[in-house]
């Protein structure tokens, strides 16, 4: 195992929740008090090798945290504090309909300082259809309680490109949100999965073109409102950036615990087994996968193009010890060239042109990593 300090982030996976979206395949099911308290046994267990460990930042999801019960959920943050540093960030995924004072004095006891809100839209007729639980008073009377009770950094997460969503729906979604003045809003396309609801029933959500309209719509008008675009689905108003999911993108280690939890330590990644039931009886399973030094080039690459901000290639030089503007420079210029990547000060980032295309873009600019 590596050194503490080398890993800066720690993801705790929930697996409950009170109704399942017909769009999630996250490792996640039906909520129960009994799991409930064999979940928050084997965490400890599973957590025992790392106890000496300090993060900056630990974020706990799901799943869905807010489903344990008040009790439980006490339990979870005041297990989850000690892993965090004094300066640290401390964030919470919660749902509306779970919205007690109860567990909003937890987090406030406990020092969360940073919250992510599951909304997915304000069309209730679009909620019902992603058997989503909650009623828009809902959302307002939760991001109300959590600023009286001092947690202003709150991020919310909606959905676009399903079903017959129109752009005056997105721009509705848009509105509601910038009215409850949050800093934060991560949105993310409608992608159906296999084995979800949506799958089995053949719903489809909208096509490419759709989805990339959509993006453009909500890139914009997200801008015009003092949001800045800072990673390809997040956007937040005076640097208000998700620490943690930062870690993500730029390649930093992390672990993760529960149930379907990813890590990243040293050289290999980790996904732990989706089985709730083996993870109940204690039973920890790891798929690992060590990356070749290729892989570890592209994935640094890939993840810091997600980011507005890009890949400084003198920093790159230092990681890798070659020169990423000489190594990729026929790539480089054509994409440049094209308009989907722009060069600035060793700083290259994909452009607005581009960003939707990210994965196209990468894949041509990474096609001699070979591995």
């Amino acid at each position: 195992m590596e050194k503490t300090n080398d890993v800066t982030g720690l993801y705790i996976h929930v697996p409950f929740c009170n109704k399942i979206c017909y769009y999630c395949d996250f490792c996640k099911v039906i909520y129960s008090e009994e799991n409930g308290d064999l979940f928050l046994s084997a965490l400890t267990v599973e957590a025992k090798p790392y106890l000496n460990y300090k993060f900056d930042s630990v974020y706990i999801g799901g799943g869905t945290p807010s489903a344990l019960n008040n009790l439980q959920f006490d339990q979870l943050l005041k297990f989850s504090k000690q892993f965090l540093t004094n300066d640290g960030e401390f964030c919470v995924e919660l749902n509306p309909e779970d919205f007690s004072l109860i567990k909003i004095n937890s987090l406030v006891n406990h020092g969360v300082n940073r919250v992510s809100i599951g909304v997915q839209t304000f069309n209730q007729k679009h909620l019902a259809q992603l058997n989503r639980g909650h009623k828009n008073q809902d959302v307002i009377s939760l991001v109300d309680a959590l600023k009286k009770a001092g947690i202003i950094n709150i991020s919310v997460d909606l959905i676009f490109g399903y079903f017959d969503q129109s752009d005056q729906d997105i721009i509705r979604d848009l509105n509601q949100v910038i009215s409850l003045d949050v800093p934060h809003i991560s949105l993310y396309p409608l992608t159906i999965e296999p084995h979800t609801f949506f799958a089995v029933k053949k719903i489809a959500a909208q096509d490419d073109e759709q989805q990339y309209h959509k993006y453009d719509l909500i890139s914009e008008y997200l801008n015009n409102h003092g949001f800045e675009r800072y990673e390809v689905s997040n956007f937040a108003k005076n640097k208000k950036y998700s620490r943690h999911n930062l870690k993500y993108w730029k390649g930093e280690r992390y672990l993760g615990l529960g149930p379907g939890a990813h890590g990243y330590l040293e050289n290999y990644r980790y996904a732990n087994s989706k089985s709730i039931t083996s993870y109940l009886k204690q039973e920890f399973k790891r798929e690992v996968n060590y990356l070749k030094p290729k892989e570890i080039e592209f994935e640094y690459i890939m993840l810091n193009l997600r980011l507005s901000s890009g890949l400084n290639s003198k920093t790159f030089k230092e990681k890798f010890n070659h020169d990423f503007e000489v190594t990729y420079q026929t790539e480089l210029k054509q994409l440049i060239e094209e308009g989907l990547i722009a060069n600035k000060n060793h700083q290259i980032s994909i452009t607005n042109k581009g960003i939707y295309i990210s994965n196209y873009v990468i894949s041509r600019l990474t096609k001699k990593l070979n591995y």
